[in-house]
């Protein structure tokens, strides 16, 4: 505040009985709640003046406030804005504390109402229900007005049920709707799901401060189609949905452009995304659940998605959601939440916990139902996996066809870049300073090594490299088979082993030496197989266990075979036991 003694030159646009005049009319103006005319800029200087006369601060300070502030916050921004500055000079008061007075009475003056219009108010259904009714309800009318893959509906059911209770959690996954090409239902799918979700707020554009400014005022459900468009130039807008997963880190902190103080927006909340393949960066495709849209099959059907008729078949659901939300926050505490799977890693296992314990909560089929999703979608996703990642796989899988324990650069190059379906032959292609910058973040570094025929070329030894395996890749190396080749890099130069890109069903086919990869077989047969639902490994040998999935011979032990009534076991999966011991499983 301006000393007592220093009396700032008062603004002389008014002279005389008309001065005096003025300003009787503005204090009067001003001061009142009821009045019809703004004040012009010479009444407010004017006003200022007079204010500015009396010794006493606080008197000043309470003039300026019951007078000025009301009348400054009515005018047009851009004329209080020119005005602010020399009205508080004029009052000697502070200029940041009078204005940040100004805009606090601007938002009282003007509060916003489009919040009913936004997010109207859902009616809960009157009678309790039950979660896991509901739910099937949920999956039935995404059926009937979408083709989904397998697995599909109920992942989206339940991911609609945590938009009603998803502060109960402190991490929550994104969920993206992709597809390798349009006109594949990821619109229609977000559409049909926005009239189930919690507070819907639709959007096909956004900025970064809109955003985080109506998450923090109505914490919406937010449903961002042409993701991979609106995220590809936006770091800021990327990095707001990446912290909407996890509650403690989901916080913007921006400057306020009028009082200068720091002001914190809270950015936790439930955010779909859908687009075409979306290019996104690993950390937000790490956060996600996906859901892999087709388009429609010749031979598949699906009622049209029209409003008036979708709008009444969700109806019912959406109330039916609203009425559980009352109950869901008690229910999540009173159950406990599964282990997850161990195919999914620590990301995956934080994104998939919430369905998990909703499905829980649910009972009946649902436990089983997520289950099998989660590992179904973890043995077929690798949108997540980092080019890093993926070179380690592969590396570890090269070794493992070799047979060997040591490999040197250009051989691993020579190997990997043959590979036509895989990154390392597409341009820039893959050569052994790329390698040793792409492995060196690991604290893996080539060195000289001695191979079986006595050279000495730069490489790298299987002993430096399996800390890093056993850190970064679960399970084991993918099944390779073998073809006589020569090698002059392992210790068995007559022979090489080579290895399956992915470990699914092959065809019998032939391929000519100029298509095959390096060390892959011309003639490969190999059986089909699935990843088990029990332990997420994958296992080419697996039992279809009715209302469970495929379960592998280690999880499905020849001891459950004999005691096929256990009490411990499911229902459906002592039933399966029972015909399987009497000959009657397939």
């Amino acid at each position: 505040m301006l000393p007592d003694n220093e009396t700032p030159e008062a603004p002389a646009v008014l002279s005389g009985d008309a001065r005096t005049a003025a300003i009787d009319d503005a204090r009067a103006i001003g001061g009142s709640p009821g009045r019809r005319a703004p004040l012009t800029a010479e009444e407010v200087a004017a006003l200022a003046a007079t204010i500015g006369k009396k010794d006493d601060a606080a008197e000043r300070a309470r003039l300026a406030v019951a007078d000025l502030v009301p009348a400054l916050a009515v005018m047009d921004e851009l004329v209080a804005g020119a005005l602010l500055r020399d009205t508080a000079k004029a009052c000697r008061l502070p200029v940041q504390e009078f204005r940040g007075a100004v805009a606090k009475a601007r938002r009282t003056s003007s509060p916003a109402d489009s919040g009913p219009d936004l997010f109207p108010a859902v009616e809960p259904w009157p009678d309790p229900v039950l979660l896991a009714d509901v739910l099937t309800d949920a999956a039935a009318y995404l059926r009937r007005f979408a083709i989904l893959p397998d697995n599909a509906a109920e992942v989206l059911s339940l991911w609609a049920a945590m938009t009603w209770t998803f502060e109960s959690f402190d991490r929550i996954p994104l969920l993206l709707l992709t597809s390798p090409a349009p006109r594949s239902g990821k619109s229609t799918v977000l559409e049909l799901l926005g009239r189930l979700v919690a507070r819907p707020l639709a959007t096909v554009s956004v900025s970064p401060a809109v955003l985080y400014r109506i998450i923090g005022q109505a914490r919406p459900t937010i449903m961002l189609d042409e993701a991979d468009t609106l995220l590809k130039d936006s770091p800021d807008l990327t990095a707001i949905v990446n912290a909407a997963h996890a509650r403690e880190s989901a916080r913007v902190v921006r400057c306020h452009p009028e009082t200068l103080e720091p002001e914190v927006f809270t950015c936790y909340a439930p955010i779909a995304l859908a687009g075409n393949n979306p290019r996104m960066a690993d950390a937000t495709r790490d956060r996600t659940i996906a859901v892999k849209m087709r388009r429609k099959g010749a031979d598949e059907r699906c009622d049209k998605a029209r409003a008036r008729v979708v709008k009444p078949a969700a109806l019912p659901i959406v109330q039916k959601f609203a009425r559980l939300s009352l109950d869901l926050p008690a229910m999540l505490e009173e159950v406990e939440c599964p282990p997850m799977p161990d195919c999914l890693h620590d990301r995956a296992a934080d994104c998939w916990e919430p369905l998990f314990h909703l499905a829980e909560v649910a009972g009946g089929p649902w436990p089983d139902a997520v289950r099998i999703a989660a590992t179904a979608t973890a043995a077929g996703s690798d949108d997540a996996e980092t080019m890093g990642i993926r070179l380690l796989s592969d590396l570890r899988d090269l070794f493992a066809s070799e047979d060997a324990d040591r490999l040197s650069s250009e051989r691993i190059v020579e190997c990997l870049g043959s590979d036509k379906e895989g990154p390392w032959g597409e341009e820039p292609r893959l050569t052994q300073h790329r390698l040793a910058r792409w492995l060196k973040p690991f604290g893996i570094t080539s060195k000289g090594i001695r191979m079986p025929d006595g050279r000495t070329p730069k490489g790298y030894l299987l002993t430096d490299l399996e800390a890093v395996f056993s850190r970064y890749l679960p399970g084991t190396p993918k099944t390779s088979a073998t073809t006589p080749q020569a090698s002059n890099d392992t210790a068995k130069p007559d022979f090489q082993t080579a290895t399956l890109t992915h470990p699914v069903a092959f065809e019998k086919s032939q391929i000519t030496a100029s298509d095959r990869p390096c060390g892959v077989v011309a003639d490969i047969s190999t059986p089909r197989g699935k990843n088990c639902v029990r332990c997420g490994r994958f296992d080419f040998y697996t039992e279809e266990v009715p209302g469970i999935g495929p379960v592998c011979g280690d999880c499905l032990s020849p001891e459950e075979v004999d005691a096929p009534t256990s009490p411990d076991l499911p229902p459906a999966v002592a039933e399966y036991l029972a015909r399987k011991a009497a000959g009657e499983a397939t």
